[in-house]
């Protein structure tokens, strides 16, 4: 359909190695060359060897202001005239490998002076507070100028994210401060969609799934699908329509990754774990030992503390259906 095409990310994980600069004429991770194909199926333990370095780039990642650079440039050398895609992504809150400037660590009252301990909780929560201030003014950045490009009231914008952080809330709850489990304070992630003819300042109170979003754009930008899609558009919850209800679905295959730290990881979550959601009854599937498999009520109990998978069978089978018939179970080499 014409489009240009670019996407500007941050991390190793994201590097041509997995297929993901597929249809991108344009694809910078910001890594060494060399390092695009790396033997990932060993852990990249020299990501430690720089924690705390501000500066913009190390081996296996760039800090939000780097990536915003180069996806500002190319907005400044791509053809005006043709319509464009772009994935700018950042990777600053998921450690401390790459950190922002001193000075802005100052304005948090975050210091550099040490690496916060695993175990402070309160510090690693300051230093995540502060990351995520430097993403914000790097949005900021390029909202700024699409808007003195003349390009922000043509454009649609969409912000999510692939998963939090437990941090406090998360060790409270479930004994780990971390991702690798997915309870909601790990998948409950945030979905802004901002454009021509979308309504501001509306919250739309339904189940949407990462996998909606590109029917969404597609819609928006009215290009038909090349095939079927997992996903559906979300344009009619967006005018508040009635529609089916959505399933949704989540996993951590902790078992199939080389990175996961299984011994420390609560002992009944040493698995794979699949999640789907109905929008209001969550199972939990633990695909190597089912019996400690988990079903919450997120409506009755949204902290998902009250375990319901031994005393309602019914519902447990109806969301494991859903599992068997998309054939999520199925660990694919």
């Amino acid at each position: 359909v014409g489009y240009e095409t670019a996407g500007f990310v941050s991390a190793y994980p994201l590097s041509p190695y997995y297929g993901l600069d597929q249809g991108f004429e344009t694809y910078h991770t910001g890594i060494e060359a060399s390092q695009d194909q790396l033997d990932l199926t060993q852990p990249v333990r020299s990501l430690r060897e720089s924690v705390l370095l501000a500066e913009p780039n190390s081996r296996f990642q760039r800090r939000a202001d780097s990536t915003t650079e180069q996806a500002i440039d190319w907005l400044r050398s791509r053809d005006e005239k043709a319509p464009w895609f772009a994935w700018v992504h950042f990777f600053d809150v998921h450690d401390l490998s790459l950190v922002p400037p001193p000075e802005w660590a100052e304005s948090f009252g975050v210091s550099y002076d040490e690496v916060p301990h695993q175990r402070d909780l309160a510090a690693k929560e300051a230093f995540y507070d502060m990351e995520l201030a430097w993403m914000d003014r790097q949005l900021g950045r390029l909202f700024e100028h699409l808007k003195q490009s003349g390009a922000l009231d043509d454009t649609i914008i969409v912000i999510t994210a692939d998963h939090g952080q437990g941090l406090s809330d998360g060790q409270r709850l479930h004994g780990w401060s971390r991702h690798r489990l997915i309870y909601q304070w790990s998948i409950q992630i945030p979905l802004l969609i901002a454009g021509p003819n979308i309504p501001r300042g509306e919250v739309v109170n339904a189940l949407a799934r990462v996998t909606d979003i590109a029917p969404t754009l597609l819609e928006l930008a009215d290009v038909p699908p090349l095939g079927p899609m997992d996903g559906a558009s979300l344009t009619p919850l967006m005018a508040g329509e009635a529609t089916s209800q959505r399933i949704a679905y989540a996993d951590a295959l902790n078992l199939q990754d080389s990175h996961a730290p299984l011994s420390r990881l609560p002992e009944d979550c040493r698995d794979d774990l699949h999640a789907v959601f109905d929008g209001r009854h969550k199972l939990i599937h633990h695909r190597g030992n089912p019996d400690q498999s988990e079903l919450y009520d997120l409506k009755a109990d949204p902290t998902e503390q009250l375990n319901l998978y031994a005393i309602e069978p019914e519902i447990v089978a109806r969301l494991r259906e859903f599992l068997v018939e998309d054939d999520a179970l199925t660990i694919k080499r």
